[in-house]
């Protein structure tokens, strides 16, 4: 009974969400032709600039992200109890946590790598 009332509530709240809310959204927005704009927030004028931003963020988000990663799989490791299966875990944990952050460190000069080898300036 619960799962149909939850089931027609989710179809009358979807396209209400779907339909209503690029009516809110573009209410903020000045009409065409009175000024009004929407600023870049990454400040890049060109497309290798753009790849640059994303890189930097997701590799400031990255390595946070393995430190805590590390530290859980460390966690894991000394708490495992001597059992063969959580060690494996553990150890798993710590290696795709590394991978992981080589991933990032290597897409933070990619742009540079992917210029050199195209030659370009």
């Amino acid at each position: 009974m619960i799962k149909k009332i939850l089931k027609k509530t989710y179809l009358l709240i979807i396209p209400v969400l779907v339909f209503g809310l690029p009516f809110f959204a573009s209410a903020t927005l000045p009409p065409p032709g009175e000024g009004g704009s929407i600023s870049n927030p990454l400040n890049s004028t060109s497309f290798d600039e753009l790849i640059s931003a994303i890189a930097y963020w997701i590799f400031i988000i990255a390595i946070p992200l393995a430190t805590l990663m590390f530290l859980i799989g460390g966690f894991m490791f000394m708490v495992s109890g001597g059992s063969e299966e959580k060690v494996t875990q553990a150890k798993k944990t710590m290696l795709w946590a590394a991978v992981g952050l080589a991933v990032c460190l290597i897409g933070a000069g990619f742009t540079s790598i992917i210029k050199e080898l195209l030659g370009a300036n």
